[in-house]
């Protein structure tokens, strides 16, 4: 379990550089928010065959050397990523608030605006810190006005105030996500339909 961020933490520990395995070897991790973003958009795309994707995953996290066990090597990745340790894990896999990929451009003005940091001229930033800053940005941010608005009670609105809510709520919505199967089912059910 991953120890709560704390400033009384030696850095190493705040903002760690390696994962450990099993028997507490050190493997040396590409640590960059840009790196686990590409290794999140990654875990999504269906045009990559999986023995590929598995390859490409593992290279683009570990620096030098990847541990022996391919599970325990993506079971540390994942646990990085998402920073293990987190109690809402559960909760936030049910339902997710916000889509890196679809929030992108409301992340990215919102560092602007709260932190005055342009994400593309920053050439390095610790993943944890990122994620840090990223569930901190004021509630007057873009991003978090998005989220507030996709999970909004609109039960007291009515008539074409009721309307434009609906659909400025439906805009923002995190888009839904079909595998091929299911996607070719889909189609199946739509045609027979017709």
């Amino acid at each position: 379990m991953a120890t709560k961020f704390s400033l009384s933490l030696p850095v190493e520990k705040a903002f760690p550089t390696v994962v450990k395995n099993g028997v507490g070897e050190a493997f040396s991790i590409d640590t960059n928010y840009r790196t686990a973003l590409k290794i999140m958009r990654l875990y999504g795309d269906e045009d990559v065959m999986e023995d590929h994707k598995l390859a490409l995953l593992l290279n683009w996290f570990y620096l030098n050397e990847t541990p022996p066990d391919v599970m325990e090597a993506i079971h540390l990745m994942n646990a990085f990523i998402r920073n293990a340790g987190d109690e809402d894990e559960e909760i936030r896999r049910m339902t997710p608030q916000f889509d890196y990929e679809f929030d992108s451009e409301e992340i990215y003005v919102s560092f602007i605006s709260d932190y005055q940091i342009d994400l593309y001229e920053t050439e390095y930033m610790h993943w944890h810190k990122f994620q840090m800053l990223l569930v901190n940005l004021s509630m007057d941010s873009p991003f978090q006005r998005k989220i507030q608005l996709r999970f909004a009670d609109l039960k007291g609105l009515k008539g074409e105030q009721h309307s434009k809510a609906v659909r400025a709520k439906r805009r923002v919505q995190i888009p839904q996500k079909f595998t091929r199967e299911e996607e070719a089912a889909i189609k199946n059910i739509l045609e027979q339909l017709k």
